[in-house]
């Protein structure tokens, strides 16, 4: 993994994680990197002195994780479940079965809200809960084909990608999608997935697809 420097270009530093990485999630201001490996654990690290700062084993391999801003809770999938871990404990805080394998999963800036989409099953919301657990809304009952997902800033949208072409924004307190757009295909046989989304200001979206093109969006 190599840290970089946005505004000269170079690299910051460098280190080597103990397994394949799956996945990986950064904290708001980039000190820890949250990741998830094919040896069947997530581990925190230290990006800015390079240190392990813990392990969380898990049954399989660990394929998406997610993080706060601030570095408190982390969010990772166990095959078919959704385990939110609070990095101060160093211990699972809730976790829950889904019923299908979990692709991946997303968590608002806050820490309150995890989207979790599994492969061919449902896409859940997720409202975490200090004093009771977790509470769940089902967003899809079959997943359309979503590919990444993120949450805006406040937690009010959620904005996802399609491995067809598609973006979809979500309205999180009408509980209702607001816009869909489609973005052109990569050739006559070649889909184009969305790999990573994003919020600009003024109520602008942004896509970045498998076509090696990024898009930007705004609301009709």
């Amino acid at each position: 993994m190599v840290i970089w420097s946005g505004e000269g270009g170079e690299s910051v530093r460098h280190w080597t994680a103990p397994s394949r990485i799956l996945s990986l999630a950064l904290s708001g201001d980039g000190s820890f990197a949250f990741l998830g490996l094919e040896s069947r654990e997530a581990v925190m690290f230290y990006t800015f002195a390079g240190g392990l700062v813990g392990r969380l084993p898990h049954s399989e391999q660990v394929r998406s994780v997610a993080m706060d801003d601030d570095a408190t809770i982390g969010v990772s999938t166990d095959g078919s479940r959704v385990i939110v871990w609070s990095f101060e404990a160093g211990a699972a805080q809730a976790a829950w079965e889904v019923g299908a394998p979990v692709e991946f999963v997303v968590v608002s800036p806050d820490g309150a809200r995890v989207v979790s989409s599994a492969y061919l099953g449902p896409v859940t919301l997720s409202t975490l809960h200090d004093d009771r657990p977790p509470s769940h809304e089902t967003l899809y009952a079959r997943n359309p084909g979503l590919s990444t997902g993120r949450f805006a800033p406040d937690a009010n949208e959620l904005l996802l990608g399609t491995a067809r072409e598609g973006v979809i924004l979500w309205d999180l307190q009408a509980m209702q999608t607001r816009q869909e757009w489609s973005v052109p295909k990569a050739g006559q046989w070649n889909k184009a997935a969305v790999l990573s989304v994003g919020f600009g200001e003024s109520g602008r979206y942004f896509a970045a697809v498998s076509s090696g093109h990024s898009y930007e969006f705004a609301v009709n």
